[in-house]
């Protein structure tokens, strides 16, 4: 059989820790044909000639079987492979891959790869594609036998698929887009920002759209509009995509001389508010987004939006597509910052799209002046669990900056550090073992779980704390 390897990896074939994999499955499988197409590689900077594509497109329409591969960046699939992606539809050539068996290999730290399965299988679903599952590596795992056994049996499950035309389910609908047009009211200024600066992030390209006309009634929202920048992507001299050479990782420089690290660092980082403007593009934004969110690797494995109020205006179905949604929230708790409200246009109701925004606005200054950031939940806490483990360890050597950034902050917070809390437990598993001491416990576990912050409320003093909090 024929097995068409996209390879969205911007490394070539023969360097990328990816395609190691594919390397190992083309030894124990000699008997089918992998033919790797690099269009990570070929579009770096976002451009494919002609007829490097329609090469590419006629080994896609001979093979047997597709298998998509690449590194996951910034919780999905590289910039580069987003944009190969988009060209499908682009170029009108979605037939291709229609009934065609697929099946998904990525490598990551296990960070937010489940939102970059979710996707890549959202979009071989669109396709018509028949997708049979995905795969998430470490590098290492081709160290292990054990894995390398388990990596063979998933290539076994996906050409087995192939050979025998097994039914395969889909699990997600087609989207539906509205023709809605957003007409406006005219808005009065009524939120004060004379102190508080606004910074609106877009790749809007189509003045008289939906998402140009929202990020217009923003604008206008605020009292002082000299101290609200809009700031277009596609304004910003950014040469390529992110080439995970790593090399930023000593001293956050990143190998390209354009304009996005100064743009970033001035722009971007630590702004008191920013909101995000974009359209969806498939089941992400545009790859413009996307290169915009892989070169902030740059900056390494640390929050660059510590504090920052964010406010989002999404144009296009975004209910009906809840991997976004989650991405949204993900980017936002894991950079420390605060989503404030995720306004769309799905809703088809022009009024309501005007209080809505006028709301935010005005939540938008009011969170940034009280500093406040909801607490983390798991997508913040486990996110950075991942990177800690990682920087603490072998991570330390090419990442020297996250690992200061780490230590600096109390991000080492091991369990061993917590040597009373060890003591105890370690106590308590002995003194359990007892069955009356067991019994006891069960008895009073209610009250031993709420002994301390009950110590607290009747210690506290009420005026005390009033005047600690306005002070605040």
């Amino acid at each position: 059989m024929k097995i068409a390897i996209i390879n969205g990896s911007p490394k070539h074939d023969k360097i990328s820790s990816t395609m190691a994999f594919i390397r190992y499955i083309e030894r124990m499988y000699p008997m089918h044909t992998f033919e790797i197409l690099n269009v990570g590689m070929k579009l770096v900077r976002m451009k494919i000639a002609e007829k490097s594509f329609m090469d590419i497109l006629n080994i896609i329409k001979n093979a047997d079987g597709v298998l998509w591969t690449f590194p996951v960046y910034t919780m999905l699939v590289p910039a580069q492979l987003k944009r190969f992606i988009e060209l499908i539809t682009e170029k009108g050539v979605d037939d291709l891959f229609a009934n065609k068996y697929t099946a998904v290999l990525s490598t990551s730290l296990n960070f937010y790869d489940h939102t970059a399965h979710n996707y890549m299988q959202a979009i071989c679903d669109d396709l018509n594609m028949k997708y049979v599952g995905f795969y998430s590596a470490k590098i290492d795992f081709l160290m292990d036998i054990k894995k390398r056994k388990n990596w063979y049996k998933f290539m076994a499950n996906f050409l087995f698929h192939i050979e025998n035309n097994l039914p395969v389910s889909k699990r997600y609908p087609p989207l539906i887009y509205s023709n809605f047009e957003y007409q406006p009211t005219a808005v009065n200024p009524t939120v004060d920002n004379s102190k508080t600066k606004v910074t609106i992030l877009t790749d809007v390209r189509d003045s008289s759209s939906n998402l140009a006309k929202m990020i217009s009634q923003l604008k206008n929202a605020f009292l002082d509009q000299s101290n609200v920048e809009i700031i277009n992507l596609y304004d910003i001299n950014i040469k390529g995509g992110c080439l995970g050479c790593i090399k930023c990782g000593f001293d956050n420089k990143c190998v390209y001389r354009d304009e996005y690290v100064t743009f970033f660092k001035e722009k971007i980082m630590n702004q008191p508010i920013m909101i995000y403007a974009a359209e969806t593009t498939d089941r992400f934004y545009s790859h413009r987004w996307k290169l915009y969110f892989d070169r902030i690797f740059h900056n390494g494995h640390t929050p660059s939006l510590r504090g920052t109020q964010m406010g989002y205006l999404i144009s296009g179905p975004l209910t009906q597509i809840p991997n976004l949604r989650q991405l949204i929230s993900a980017q936002t708790e894991c950079g420390q910052a605060n989503l404030v409200d995720v306004i769309t246009d799905e809703n088809e109701n022009s009024e309501l799209i005007d209080i809505s925004i006028q709301t935010m606005a005005s939540n938008l200054i009011r969170l940034s002046q009280l500093e406040y950031v909801t607490p983390p939940t798991f997508l913040e806490v486990g996110g950075f669990k991942v990177f800690r483990d990682l920087i603490y360890g072998i991570g330390r050597i090419p990442f020297p900056s996250d690992y200061k950034f780490f230590k600096d902050n109390d991000m080492f917070d091991f369990p061993s550090k917590e040597h009373t809390l060890i003591a105890i437990g370690r106590l308590s598993s002995i003194l359990f073992k007892f069955k009356k001491i067991r019994e006891k416990f069960r008895t009073k576990i209610g009250k031993v779980m709420i002994y301390q912050p009950e110590r607290m409320l009747k210690k506290l003093d009420v005026e005390k704390e009033k005047k600690f909090m306005i002070k605040a």
